[in-house]
């Protein structure tokens, strides 16, 4: 018998390792066949469960919400001590009374400025031409639902209202999709309908209908079609009502109108809105001081205490000391572009409100002193001389192109604020005050603003209570407060501190 050479008993195991890996594969497949066809059935769901704290449903008493929904556990925590049901949304709108039931921060803000000014909310009258004038002139910076650029740009300025009713058009107008935007706001820009004559509200809808002869009840069934966006799919005979009832020039305009509304909001939603702004803007009108003092504190999240000084050799020592340490943080180039963009940005602002002001001496006047375009020129002159090919060359192709990022908008906002104080004539004094100034507050008295510790990059809760719990067991910190605060501080605290006393930024101290 002869022998097999080494090569033939190769050839035979590696005719078994094919013949091993074919028959794992095949038991393998069958293995994952029911998987694949459970994953080939749940393409396109959503892969966690969202939690809506608020949402409330109303069922049938005695009744087990498990014969609608399981219970799931939040999203990525078996460990939880609570369940969460999971609906499926058109499931549970036809069947189910749901209540949202929102968290919003107005509340609150409106509580804090109750508790500093000792005037209720609920005792603002409606009727104030002061308040009413601010939304007009579109001074709404920090007013709920109002103070953002799209509303005050595509609303308020060119609308000008005069009256609380026609706020409710504008909170509509704002909240609703294909209602203003791409539908009502040409036929306005072409006078084809005075303000008072659009629709805003899903309620508007309704009267509008029946005032011009549709049926109570098709009217109503129109306007939920509508209000979800589902003309094409409203009744044919409802629609063929309407037609036959808005068969003049301005029915067919209206016609036109509904058949484009997407989403329209509820002008309960709306009314409440507005009140809100409104009690808002009444301590911004009467008592300034503590509607900024809260606004920084519970609105503002993004804080630079150098840059809110807005002052040109303050902002100049900033930018050329982050200029300074590109070499040594990796993050510096990042920080110095993001501070360039934000004050491109607020200078638009800054020459917007020179335009809206021009005559009044004193916000002229203090706008002036506010040199960004110099400070802008300056920092641009000095990364062009820099020789950092690779810095200039960032800012020449992004300063084309750059968007803000969610960051530098929360910055910008911030920024803005305190250019708005100044330009009032306000003239609020800026620092830090080691025995005024609060953890996260920002404390406003006697003409300053006292900045809080954890507005200075590098101090957080923990570091600033350290802080307050010293200065109430000594009484006070003195003007000896680097040695006093030796063993809190660390020395890149000191450091910065030290760099603030010397341009003004820490004040009071005895």
């Amino acid at each position: 018998m002869r022998k097999e050479s080494a090569e033939e008993i190769r050839k035979k195991i590696n005719e078994k390792e094919k013949e091993i890996r074919e028959i794992w594969y095949t038991i393998n497949e069958e293995k994952e066949k029911p998987k694949l066809e459970i994953i080939e059935k749940l393409k396109g769901i959503k892969r966690t469960t969202g939690q809506h704290p608020g949402g409330l449903l109303i069922t049938l008493p005695n009744t087990d919400i498990q014969k609608y929904t399981p219970l799931n556990y939040p999203a990525n925590n078996r460990k939880a001590e609570w369940l969460t049901t999971h609906f499926e949304y058109n499931f549970l709108s036809k069947i189910f009374l749901k209540v949202d039931i929102l968290g919003h921060d107005e509340p609150t803000l409106l509580q804090k400025l109750f508790q500093l000014t000792k005037i209720s909310p609920s005792k603002i009258s409606f009727c104030d031409k002061k308040i009413m004038q601010l939304f007009t002139n579109a001074d709404t910076l920090g007013i709920p639902e109002f103070g953002t650029d799209f509303v005050k740009r595509n609303l308020l300025i060119p609308l000008k209202p005069n009256k609380f009713s026609q706020l409710v058009q504008i909170s509509g107008f704002s909240h609703g999709t294909n209602v203003w935007t791409q539908n009502q706001h040409a036929i306005y820009k072409n006078n084809q309908l005075p303000l008072d004559k659009l629709i805003a509200c899903r309620e508007d809808i309704w009267n509008f209908l029946v005032s011009w002869g549709v049926d109570n009840k098709n009217a109503f069934t129109a306007t939920e079609f509508i209000r979800k966006g589902k003309w094409e799919k409203l009744p044919k005979n409802i629609k063929e009502e309407m037609k036959s009832k808005l068969n003049d020039k301005e029915g067919e305009l209206y016609f036109s109108i509904l058949s484009k509304i997407k989403y329209i909001f509820p002008k309960p939603h709306a009314i409440a809105y507005v009140m809100t702004a409104w009690r808002t803007a009444f301590y911004k009108v009467y008592h300034p001081q503590e509607f900024y003092s809260v606004l920084l504190t519970y609105h503002t999240t993004v804080y630079d205490i150098w840059l809110m000084t807005l002052d040109s050799d303050v902002i100049t020592f900033r930018l050329d000391n982050l200029l300074s340490t590109l070499a040594n943080y990796k993050n510096s180039e990042k920080e110095l572009l993001s501070i360039i963009k934000v004050f491109e940005e607020l200078n638009k602002e800054k020459k917007r409100i020179q335009r809206i002001t021009k005559g009044k001496a004193v916000s002229q006047s203090v706008l002036e002193k506010m040199n960004i375009e110099k400070v802008l020129e300056s920092i641009q002159e000095k990364i062009n001389n820099s020789g950092d090919k690779k810095l200039i060359d960032s800012l020449r192709k992004n300063g084309k192109i750059w968007k803000l990022t969610a960051k530098e908008k929360d910055l910008l906002f911030t920024l803005k604020v305190v250019l708005e104080m100044e330009m009032k004539g306000l003239g609020f004094a800026r620092g830090l005050d080691f025995n005024n100034s609060q953890i996260r507050d920002f404390k406003i008295e006697n003409k300053t603003i006292y900045f809080p510790f954890t507005a200075i990059a590098g101090i957080g809760e923990r570091l600033a209570e350290k802080i307050i719990a010293y200065r109430q067991e000594k009484g006070q910190i003195t003007n000896n407060w680097k040695e006093e605060l030796n063993e809190i501080l660390n020395i890149n605290h000191l450091q910065q501190l030290e760099n603030m006393e010397r341009y003004n930024l820490i004040i009071n101290v005895s």
